[in-house]
């Protein structure tokens, strides 16, 4: 069980640096490719962004069969077992791994398409659809909820009645 926490929580913080990889190139993309770069020469920057997007992208599929290998509690053959990665697919977390393999295959389709010297015109396109997949993958975090109900380090309630 503890190994399923440490996974589900590593593959968090993988996904949390995507999602902030995401929203710096969608709003500092002009920075992150350099002028004196060239089209066929990337700079370092722009390389990491697509890096840290794929490392979401897949880590967003282990987080899955993560959270399932923990409701489970078999081992790797219960959480790659089809009955239970359907159940799973059809609840919340499902939900969530395919609304963030969207909008992150999305984002990494078009911060990869902006290296082509043709789709220069359709930059104003290219940010419109950054800034829907930050707004995809900002409402994946409603889905998934949080604790803060809990209160103060989770012992104390936050309401007193």
């Amino acid at each position: 069980m503890y190994i399923w926490n440490t996974v589900i929580v590593v593959t968090k913080l993988m996904f949390y640096l995507g999602f902030a990889a995401t929203a710096g190139y969608t709003f500092f993309w002009r920075d992150i490719n350099d002028s004196r770069t060239s089209y066929t020469t990337p700079s370092y920057s722009a390389v990491w962004v697509k890096v840290c997007v794929f490392v979401a992208f897949i880590s967003n599929a282990v987080w899955f069969i993560a959270n399932t290998g923990a409701m489970v509690e078999e081992g790797i053959q219960g959480a790659l077992d089809p009955f239970m990665l359907k159940i799973m697919l059809s609840s919340p977390i499902g939900e969530v791994t395919l609304y963030r393999a969207g909008g992150l295959a999305v984002a990494l389709i078009t911060i990869y398409l902006l290296k082509f010297k043709p789709l220069k015109p359709f930059l104003r396109l290219k940010s419109c659809l950054l800034v829907l997949c930050l707004f995809t993958l900002s409402y994946t975090f409603t889905l998934t909820g949080h604790v803060s109900e809990l209160g103060v380090l989770g012992i104390f309630p936050s309401k007193v009645t």
